[in-house]
């Protein structure tokens, strides 16, 4: 079984994270088809009938909805923004949030999210990033990489799957 999970991740599961910070706040008629091919690709390398659950097969596996690995992927765009751990053209992009008086929230390390007046443009980088990482309780104050996306993924799986 590990080699048809390795498989399975490899070939499919990086196509539907290839370019998925493009998917923030699409239609649910988009996300759900991309997330039929999870829960195909979830059965498949479980090896299990197609009468069985797929979110449960899903959860044990450990994988993320693909709601939720859209908002992995622009929650670690901000905090690698944050880390300046970005290209150059990501930093401009990304800038931060000085509020012109001193307010309870400005050590909150916050973006600057930038108006927009279409659906099209909410979906772009420098306003889907600070939309998703300008949410209250975030685990910002991490300081390396790794103990960023494993917490990230915790609270992830837990709003997806429930804690039990």
């Amino acid at each position: 079984m590990n080699t048809a999970i390795l498989v399975g991740v490899c070939i499919v599961a990086t196509r539907l994270d290839y370019c998925n910070g493009l998917l923030y706040d699409t239609s649910n008629c988009n996300l759900d088809k991309l997330q039929r091919i999870q829960n195909l690709l979830t059965r498949t390398v479980a090896n299990v009938s197609w009468s069985n659950n797929a979110t449960v097969v899903t959860r044990c596996l450990h994988w993320l909805p693909i709601r939720q690995r859209t908002q992995f992927k622009m929650e670690l765009l901000g905090f690698k923004a944050k880390q300046s751990l970005l290209p150059p053209y990501l930093q401009y992009i990304l800038s931060s949030h000085h509020p012109t008086r001193q307010l309870r929230s400005s050590s909150a390390h916050q973006f600057f999210k930038p108006a927009v007046n279409s659906n099209f443009a909410f979906r772009a980088v420098s306003v889907s990033v600070p939309s998703v990482w300008n949410l209250p309780n975030p685990p910002h104050f991490i300081d390396s990489s790794a103990s960023f996306k494993s917490q990230l993924m915790t609270t992830l799986f837990l709003s997806a799957y429930g804690s039990t």
